[in-house]
């Protein structure tokens, strides 16, 4: 068995960093692919909107969501702002925060499984208040 992949995704190629919009449809797609691939049940679902996934028969669905530890998003956010104005102070402040650059990738400091849990409880802490 192999990820099914559209040609539209397999034949993409980039010149410049992603912007939020082009993520989060790759984040969808990849996400349908990897159950597709891993579970039968999920054959006829497609990518909608509100939720993400969708079940052909539209009764049930799945809200695509990733996290983002806050380092990362603050870096991969004043990443975006060098490259998209080619302002130093980006770059400086990103290097602040403990990330590397080669060419146009920024590498960013390693996260382990527990700075992922604390994010994970963060958030849920989050949406219990609500």
């Amino acid at each position: 068995m192999s990820i099914e992949l559209t040609e539209e995704i397999r034949s993409r190629h980039f010149d410049s960093p992603l912007r939020s919009e082009q993520i989060k449809y790759f984040t969808e797609h990849l996400a349908l692919a990897v159950l597709k691939y891993c579970f039968d049940d999920f054959d006829t679902w497609i990518v909608g909107d509100a939720p993400d996934l969708q079940s052909g028969d539209k009764t049930s669905g799945i809200e695509v969501t990733e996290l983002a530890i806050d380092l990362n998003r603050a870096i991969v956010g004043d990443c975006l702002q060098y490259w998209e104005t080619g302002d130093v102070k980006y770059r400086r402040k990103a290097e602040g925060r403990g990330a590397a650059y080669l060419d146009m990738y920024s590498i960013l400091p390693t996260v382990d499984s527990n700075d992922e849990l604390a994010a994970l409880e963060r958030i849920f802490r989050k949406k219990l208040k609500r």
